[in-house]
């Protein structure tokens, strides 16, 4: 019992960072002079609906939070109201999405082996007739 207790805290480890950066972000343009770009409210939506789909449906969850961290990789929505890029001539990746897809990449691996295999398609292993 508590092992699967943690398995659900360690699996929610990408989201709660997630948004504690939006917590962050939002307490930096209370106390400062930045403002939210449609980025950003674009990358709150996304979080928003991500964190719904994971109390509602984890597999869900773990299709749409890797698209909206795929997206944010490429830089068409944000989380953090400071944009980090590394490439070259303007063009490039966000490290701190990276460092999400990987994390979310490591505590998935079990909902993500299972999004692809037959089983999940027909709703679970069958039971043999005897």
């Amino acid at each position: 019992m508590m092992k699967k207790l943690r398995k659900i805290e360690i699996n929610i480890l990408p989201l709660a960072i997630s948004i504690l950066l939006v917590l962050v972000s939002i307490g930096i343009i209370m106390t400062s002079q930045y403002i939210f770009d449609t980025k950003h409210y674009i990358g709150i939506a996304c979080l928003t609906l991500s964190t719904i789909l994971y109390f509602v449906n984890k597999k869900l969850y773990v299709i749409f939070f890797t698209l909206t961290l795929t997206m944010g990789l490429l830089g068409l929505l944000d989380f953090y109201v400071t944009t980090y890029r590394i490439g070259f001539a303007g063009s490039g990746i966000n490290p701190i999405f990276l460092g999400l897809i990987i994390l979310l990449f490591v505590v998935s691996k079990e909902q993500m082996s299972g999004l692809n295999s037959k089983d999940a398609e027909n709703g679970g292993p069958k039971k043999k007739e005897d």
